[in-house]
């Protein structure tokens, strides 16, 4: 079998852990839901099981492909997270949750054990909400400090239709904020964005989340960025 079929199918039964271990959305605020128990990511047929990376992710809505929670995001193809992963990099776990706000993902960020890389899109529900970037900074090393990961990739937050500026706001002072932390910062929307800051006909949906085309795409991105820039790993210069 493939490795990323492999690897997809060992996502989705996460997911299906997590799940069922009460990762609900709506109003209620999610308990926090631990990966211990859940059962290990195959490894490919290429790469050992203590060769393969770990990564966690962290996000709103557009990290769950806007269906609800992390877990039904992957069950539906939704989630970039999908077609993140695939020899080396393996699922470990994390959240999601339509309409977070930094402060709320910071308050669920789940424990998990022996995370190589976050991947944590943050603050897309902020400027909304009225959270000022100062609690943004807060939420961001409340969440890197509890999944505690040996690497950090903040993303960059997506186009939205009905204020095209806010965006290159709050991502510039993302990759401020993260590279004064010592983070990565990666903007993986810029494929998917015209020029007038709103997203390619193409990948529309509602003028704030993107297709599965665009998420596809957008896990593609995040995938290349974390083998060349964050592993730098010669197998994927190629």
């Amino acid at each position: 079998m493939p490795a990323r079929r492999m690897a997809r199918g060992a996502v989705s039964a996460l997911a299906a852990v997590l799940l069922l271990a009460g990762c609900t959305s709506g109003n209620p605020q999610p308990t926090p839901t631990a990966t211990e128990g859940a059962p290990e990511p195959s490894a490919s047929a290429s790469t050992a099981p203590e060769d393969l990376v770990r990564i966690v992710v962290m996000g709103d809505s557009n990290t769950n492909g806007f269906v609800g929670t992390l877990p039904q995001g992957i069950d539906q193809g939704m989630a970039y997270v999908d077609y993140v992963v695939g020899d080396p990099l393996t699922f470990a776990g994390g959240w999601g949750n339509d309409g977070a706000t930094s402060t709320f993902m910071a308050a669920n960020t789940p424990t998990v054990e022996d995370v190589d890389v976050a991947l944590i899109m943050i603050g897309t529900n902020n400027r909304l909400a009225g959270v000022p970037d100062t609690q943004l900074d807060t939420d961001i090393l409340q969440t890197v400090e509890k999944l505690a990961p040996k690497e950090t990739v903040i993303l960059g937050i997506p186009p939205q239709n009905a204020s095209p500026e806010t965006p290159p706001q709050v991502n510039a002072h993302l990759e401020e904020f993260a590279d004064a932390q010592g983070f990565h910062y990666f903007d993986p929307w810029v494929n998917l964005t015209n020029k007038d800051m709103k997203w390619r006909s193409e990948f529309f949906r509602d003028g704030i989340h993107t297709n599965m085309t665009g998420y596809k795409l957008m896990g593609a991105e995040v995938r290349k960025y974390v083998r060349t820039e964050v592993l730098d790993d010669p197998a994927a210069q190629k």
